[in-house]
């Protein structure tokens, strides 16, 4: 059935009030798939505890040492979708075999499976079709899982085709309706009609709750519009260079237009909060911006006044205080006491018209100034930043940055000879830092230097914002010692190195004390400091989740297989040998391509559940895409 049959068969149809996204959670649709990384932009595959327990459980439990702790992650019971030689290919958790969605060269091409979309209530499959790799683009198409076998009389049996020439698609979770690019042409779509929303297009989003989306026009104008074919889009701005927001976001967006810095609710015209702004990052609901201005330097930033006492109750010395009489009686002028008093006077006199010197004209520099914006006020909270950007660092709710370190000693003012003198050395003091050090910023926290040396060698922040970590001490063959940071309301605090010569390193996003380490081929985990070696001859591709990890041992890199071994309580057990890649399924259940042949690209899929025995599942199989 084609796309005009069903809509014919879908007009007298009752209509039915929409239901967007899983509005109890707001979980995206490819949450639980599984992640690949590589090289030093490692992470661990993130688990939200609370979202995960809460969808699949309704509640969780901390893991203990003395129980394998009640399931956070899980999705043994979810349909194991894959790319069987030419064709996507979906298994059921209680069917034997896989079914066959439809066939196309784009999917075993396109490798990640993005061109492959499972809705979360497993009802539909969307996927690309018949792409030959050209420009044009691929026919967007959709099946209904249940009816693959043509057991429901009412429901197309038959790949239902949306659209052709599709760049990329977005489908809501639960499949009812998919927002897709066609050349510069952006459309929606609820599977029975085909609408479009807007030209000249160069980035689109669906909102957390499904019910807005949110797109970027190649002129830099950004739009909103809701998710029905009756939907207005809506203007946010023009000629923005930058959003702060989450791209999902639509109620509340913050951006920075040329320089200045705007927040746009829905509904609402647009506010400035600042001009001349460099850059702007959102610490949670926080908003705070850097902006590079002037800086008069006050006398006291630079120079210690270690003669001011002395010198606001030194008087001008007069002769009448310097005559004495001698032993006869006669009275004399006591030149050397008087020159000397007036030699102190004068120096007292050079000091007083250096400090309103510099008090009239002060030194100004140019320099990049960080400011918190909450509610209607605006503050500065931190100067002298020696960049003009704010980046994450794997945490959303606490950046660091770079700081010049001025000189800690201050100039003495008493040895200053003279104006020029004075405003030589402040420039000098002002201008040369002793070192670029680390400002640390956490959400409604005064910021504070943490550091006086920034690291050179990578840096990660536990998502949760407790710790720090990072490379340092990194010699010349690019190894260095892994150190951990607590973070202080005021300081990092207590200082640990964790481990020496390794190249990088992969955060743990459920436990921060979780670390895997790397050296080339080499990999170990620790756990808070507990150092565990798992293999020389291993390669990037992991995963970890409440303790159990699952990691390549013996890899070769030419026949793209290696033994695949499950951590767990300290032990290390075999799962199987000759893995090209797997996806684990819960703690104990994990599926993987084996008996892999390079130059055909593919191999064997298997399942295999604790010590039982392995269940091969297909043949052929290039990809596991969920």
């Amino acid at each position: 059935m084609n796309r005009k049959e069903k809509m014919k068969n879908t007009e007298n149809a009752e209509p039915k009030p929409p239901v967007y996204g899983n509005e109890s959670f707001g979980i995206p649709s490819d949450y639980t798939k599984k992640q690949k990384f590589n090289g030093l932009k490692l992470a661990f595959y993130i688990v939200t505890v609370v979202s995960i327990c809460g969808l699949l459980y309704g509640g969780f439990r901390h893991a203990t040492d003395t129980f394998l702790p009640e399931m956070t992650y899980d999705k043994s019971n979810n349909p194991l979708l894959y790319i069987r030689n030419k064709e996507v290919a979906i298994k059921g958790y209680d069917e034997r075999k896989g079914k066959g969605v439809a066939a196309s060269d784009q999917h075993y091409s396109s490798g990640d499976g993005r061109f492959v979309t499972l809705s979360d209530n497993e009802e539909y499959v969307f996927f690309a079709q018949d792409n030959t790799g050209t420009e044009s683009g691929f026919d967007l198409c959709y099946r209904v899982v249940s009816d693959i076998d043509g057991k429901k009389e009412d429901l197309p049996a038959e790949i239902v085709r949306i659209d052709s020439d599709v760049r990329s698609y977005k489908a809501h979770p639960n499949g009812k309706f998919v927002l897709y690019q066609k050349g510069n042409r952006l459309y929606f779509s609820d599977l029975v009609k085909n609408t479009i929303v807007s030209a000249d297009v160069a980035e689109y989003y669906l909102s957390k709750n499904g019910q807005q989306m949110i797109y970027y026009k190649t002129d830099g104008r950004i739009y909103t519009c809701g998710t029905t074919i009756s939907s207005t889009p809506t203007l946010v701005d023009y000629d923005v260079t930058k959003v702060l927001s989450e791209k999902e976001e639509y109620a509340k967006i913050y951006y920075i237009k040329g320089t200045t810095l705007y927040v746009k609710e829905h509904g609402r015209e647009r506010v400035l909060i600042a001009e001349e702004v460099t850059d702007a990052i959102m610490l949670g609901e926080e908003l705070y911006f850097v902006r590079k201005e002037p800086h008069a330097w006050r006398m006291q930033e630079i120079f210690l006044d270690d003669k001011e006492i002395p010198d606001k109750e030194m008087k001008e010395p007069a002769l009448t205080d310097y005559y004495a009489e001698d032993e006869q009686g006669a009275t004399y002028l006591d030149e050397n006491a008087y020159n000397h008093a007036h030699a102190a006077y004068e120096q007292k006199r050079l000091r007083d018209t250096i400090r309103d010197s510099l008090a009239d004209n002060p030194i100004t520099t140019e320099q990049f100034v960080l400011y918190r914006a909450h509610r209607d006020d605006v503050r500065a909270i931190d100067e002298n930043l020696a960049e003009y950007t704010l980046r994450y660092n794997s945490c959303k709710n606490v950046v660091v940055y770079k700081k010049n370190v001025l000189p800690r000693q201050k100039i003495r003012l008493s040895i200053i000879t003279g104006i020029e003198d004075a405003i030589t050395r402040a420039k000098a003091y002002v201008d040369v830092p002793v070192s670029v050090g680390m400002g640390v910023l956490r959400q409604d926290k005064k910021p504070y230097l943490g550091l006086t040396q920034f690291p050179k060698g990578q840096i990660e922040i536990s998502l949760d914002g407790k710790f720090l970590y990072c490379m340092e001490h990194i010699g010349e063959n690019g190894k260095g010692s892994l150190v951990r940071y607590e973070f202080g309301n005021k300081e990092l605090r207590n200082r640990q190195e964790l481990a020496k010569n390794i190249t990088d390193f992969a955060l743990d996003g459920a436990d921060s004390r979780v670390v895997m380490v790397f050296d080339g081929a080499r990999i170990g985990i620790l756990q808070d400091r507990t150092y565990t070696h798992l293999s020389d001859s291993s390669n990037h591709d992991f995963f970890y989740v409440d303790g159990t990890l699952y990691f390549f041992d013996e890899y070769d890199e030419t026949a793209q297989t290696g033994t695949l071994k499950r951590f767990r309580d300290g032990k290390i057990k075999t799962v199987d040998i000759h893995v090209h890649t797997f996806n684990v399924r819960n703690l104990k259940t994990v599926s993987y391509i084996k008996n892999y042949k390079a130059e055909f690209g593919f191999g064997d899929l298997y399942i295999k559940t604790g010590n039982r025995k392995r269940e091969k599942v297909d043949i052929c199989v290039r990809s596991i895409l969920q």
